[in-house]
């Protein structure tokens, strides 16, 4: 995020980039909770 504010990117550019970086970030947290809910699931009682 440093570099997307310190770069020389108009504010349209950098808002598409803050946006795509949010979007990333929010895909691998719903991975990370999906995998670790199903290895909850698969460990013996």
């Amino acid at each position: 995020m440093k570099l997307v504010a310190a770069s020389e990117c108009d504010d349209e550019e950098k808002r598409l980039a803050i946006q795509w970086v949010s979007e990333l970030t929010d895909e691998s947290m719903a991975k990370i909770r999906t995998h670790e809910y199903n290895r909850s699931m698969n460990l013996p009682s």
